[in-house]
């Protein structure tokens, strides 16, 4: 992580928030970076799975390519994913 990503961060960020939000922020760099290894045109999602959301900026961080998401609403788009593999 880097200051760069710090800076990065919404100033909608709970202040306390800030370093969980940096830290997404840097994942999404690096997937970005190992992206480019992969096959041309090949994206991944990053996303922050907390009950936190009310201070983690939802839409702000979406902006920059980080999904904040409930961890119920997270389990529950695995499920739709891959029902049998997930085993609910």
């Amino acid at each position: 992580m880097t200051n760069v990503d710090f800076s990065a961060v919404p100033e909608e960020v709970d202040p306390k928030d800030r370093h969980v939000a940096a830290a997404a922020l840097a994942f999404r760099h690096a997937v970005d970076q190992d992206a480019q290894d992969d096959e041309p045109g090949q994206t991944y999602d990053v996303i922050l799975v907390t009950d936190n959301i009310k201070d983690l900026a939802k839409k702000q961080m979406a902006k920059l390519g980080v999904r904040v998401m409930r961890s119920g609403a997270f389990l529950n788009d695995v499920y739709k994913a891959e029902a049998i593999q997930s085993g609910k």
